[in-house]
């Protein structure tokens, strides 16, 4: 029900937004991006796997042409290419949990994976890891997500915030505690999601292109999710996927706003405080919520995934402390 509302709240700004600063086949980008919101609204309300399927595949197909928007140009056409081959990989783990799921239970309901076998659950395990670890960005899949940044801001900010990247994080939330039983699972979230969360650390970090620096943030944000399913607290990683929605739409609209007053994607020529102050406020809220400052959300949800890390194994709260600081 939170994402079924948290959808829309977060897309209706940013489709705004794109209407009031897209020239180039701004109907058409409209229209791919509302289509696109649908397509993710599907995925969240969706209770069996051939919904899931259906709406997986919609989002997949027009992030594509969102990506591939200013289609002229060589460059956007190869990103939105490289972007949807890569997720379209990862979609095969959802076919193959799907057509296992029927073949053991008769019925393809989230509900009915109670009555799947041990082989059978942990090879649908599987495929869902597999299918979410590429749609959020995690390693090895994370290098999809840059060739993203190809698309318009507007596009960036909807793919990162509540919706394409978000849909990975979303189904392991979901679908996790069918899995209790499959012992391999956690360690095996734990390891993709905390391997992200520091080398996308490392790569925002690193970077003076501001699209690529939120890109690598997203990527590592998305992996303290994984870390928190894989711990056994998905009401952390769904907190913090709410949080992250918030301020990193933020963040990203405030880049946007930059990038068109400056002209330019590096840092370094962005220094508009005086000019842009209602922006630079906004962009601090973000940075703060971004590196859980309190009182702002994301503190308190790094919190809750720095605990259950913390219960899981003193050593993984090291690494996912580490992963916070970067």
């Amino acid at each position: 029900r939170v994402m079924a509302i948290l959808v829309p709240a977060v897309a209706a700004p940013i489709v705004a937004y794109a209407n009031a600063t897209e020239s180039e086949g701004r109907a058409r980008l409209i229209t791919l991006m509302v289509a696109f919101v649908g397509a993710m609204e599907l995925l969240v309300v969706a209770g069996d796997f051939l919904t899931l399927l259906i709406a997986w595949e919609l989002v997949g197909a027009f992030s594509w042409a969102l990506i591939g928007h200013s289609w002229r140009d060589a460059g956007n056409a190869g990103a939105a290419a490289q972007a949807f081959v890569t997720t379209r990989f990862g979609d095969l783990g959802i076919y193959l949990a799907a057509g296992i799921a029927f073949a053991a239970t008769g019925s393809l309901s989230f509900g009915a994976l109670d009555g799947a076998g041990e082989t059978q659950l942990a090879v649908i395990a599987g495929a869902i890891l597999l299918a979410a670890a590429a749609k959020s960005a995690q390693v090895p899949f994370s290098p999809w997500l840059f060739s993203a940044m190809a698309g318009p801001t507007p596009v960036s900010a909807l793919l990162h915030s509540a919706t394409m990247v978000a849909a990975g994080a979303y189904i392991l939330v979901r679908l996790a505690p069918s899995f209790e039983s499959v012992t391999w699972f956690g360690p095996a979230v734990v390891i993709v999601g905390i391997t992200t969360a520091l080398a996308g650390g490392v790569v925002a970090a690193t970077q003076s292109h501001i699209k690529r620096a939120l890109a690598g943030s997203t990527s590592a944000q998305y992996g303290l999710m994984f870390v928190a399913v894989g711990a056994g607290s998905a009401a952390a990683a769904g907190a913090h996927l709410v949080a992250h929605a918030a301020f990193k739409s933020l963040l990203f609209l405030a880049a946007g706003v930059a990038i068109h007053a400056s002209g330019s994607n590096d840092l370094r020529d962005m220094q508009l405080g005086g000019r842009l102050r209602r922006v630079a406020v906004l962009a601090a809220v973000g940075a703060l919520a971004l590196a859980a400052v309190p009182p702002l959300g994301g503190a308190w949800t790094k919190e809750a995934v720095l605990a259950a890390a913390v219960h899981d194994s003193v050593w993984l709260g090291v690494a996912v402390f580490a992963a916070g600081w970067l």
